[in-house]
């Protein structure tokens, strides 16, 4: 080890280890909170709530599915804008983490 070079620690996985908790608070508190009058362009609960999702998708995989399909089956159809939003959000989200095979059915219900 050479002086001011950072040391390497192994990987713990945390994200893993809490993942489904992590898919739950941002998708029933976070992903939820869309503004009526929001501005596409402006970040806000919802939208930095889809993007930590997307950030867990990448970091998950296929592993993610479990915890965002459920969500997203639930409230794409529901009379509630919100919740019709954050399934759509949901579902954009996780586009990148799982393979294309593991997401077929998914988009095939779509």
């Amino acid at each position: 080890e050479m002086k001011g070079e950072p040391v390497a620690k192994p990987c713990a996985n945390y994200v893993k280890q809490c993942g489904q908790q992590l898919c739950e608070l941002l998708l029933n508190e976070c992903l939820i909170k869309q503004e009526e009058d929001q501005d596409e362009e402006t970040r806000n609960i919802a939208t930095s709530a889809a993007m930590c999702l997307g950030f867990l998708s990448q970091c998950l995989h296929n592993d993610i599915l479990p915890y965002i399909l459920p969500f997203i089956e639930k409230n794409i159809n529901s009379p509630d804008w919100h919740r019709r939003e954050a399934s759509v959000l949901a579902f954009g989200a996780m586009m990148e983490g799982p393979d294309a095979e593991c997401l077929r059915l998914p988009l095939q219900a779509a």
